[in-house]
């Protein structure tokens, strides 16, 4: 695991690279939510944030999953060979955290 000052270079220093997938990550998790069921827990709340997510500014919510992706051992281990997977499975943990669920 990398150290906190490490985190801190990932988050800032990783380029428009990172912030461009991880944007697109978010763009991916809101879309999918417009389609779930109902019946998912937390639904109304996420559909709420889908909605503002995608009618938004999408490069300023990424800002807020970018500490989350880069603190994942398995992409803070080499940035450069972070999937796209790697980065969508983080983004898709975190939502219910910003869209009010948890």
């Amino acid at each position: 695991m990398p150290t906190l000052e490490e985190l801190y270079h990932l988050r800032y220093n990783s380029g428009d690279e990172l912030h461009r997938r991880v944007a697109a990550a978010v763009a991916v998790a809101a879309s999918g939510i417009l389609g779930e069921s109902a019946e998912t827990p937390g639904h109304a709340l996420r559909l709420v944030w889908a909605k503002a997510t995608l009618a938004g500014d999408i490069r300023q919510t990424a800002n807020q999953f970018i500490w989350s992706v880069v603190a994942n051992p398995v992409i803070a281990a080499d940035i450069d060979a972070a999937s796209d997977g790697d980065i969508q499975w983080v983004v898709n943990q975190v939502v219910n955290t910003f869209a009010g669920v948890s």
